[in-house]
């Protein structure tokens, strides 16, 4: 199978086994731990770039952590890809190191930005309750006062 860029693996169908990525890895976070089905488990994330894209990254297998480091340039075959476009690692995928790929500052700085999100702008509480649904702001003030929750019961 041909590997491909950012670009050209975003118009592929979401599933697991979405070919051969080729990108450099940007940023990292983590290891983060999480529990799944009782066990601890971790979980590695990395922004990847080329001269086409910016992607996240979650690497699951925790024996590739090592291969997934800023600067270093990587082949990734057999991963899932999710339709928000993010790459996901398993134990079943295979990481390869690779000669150096070039990523543009646009997309590097991009693929940094899904990986550490930016801060949320400051804003009063009149502004914050005007802004549209689902957008990030954060609030500064002094608490004034504090009432309790009062639960209504309605019968028919």
């Amino acid at each position: 199978m041909a590997t491909t860029d950012i670009a050209h693996m975003r118009q592929r169908n979401p599933g697991p086994n979405a070919g051969t990525l080729k990108a450099r890895v940007i940023t990292t976070k983590g290891p983060s731990t999480y529990t799944s089905g009782g066990d601890q488990r971790q979980s590695f994330i990395v922004g990847l770039a080329d001269m086409t894209g910016a992607a996240k990254a979650v690497i699951y297998d925790s024996a590739q952590f090592q291969r997934y480091q800023a600067g270093q340039s990587v082949v990734i075959r057999n991963f899932i890809l999710r339709a928000d476009g993010s790459v996901i690692v398993t134990r079943n995928s295979r990481t390869f190191s690779t000669s150096s790929i070039v990523a543009s500052d646009g997309f590097a700085s991009e693929a940094s930005g899904l990986v550490h999100h930016p801060e949320a702008p400051f804003m009063s509480l009149e502004q914050a309750a005007a802004s549209p649904a689902k957008t990030l702001v954060s609030v500064r003030g002094h608490i004034v006062q504090v009432s309790g929750y009062s639960f209504v019961f309605v019968y028919k």
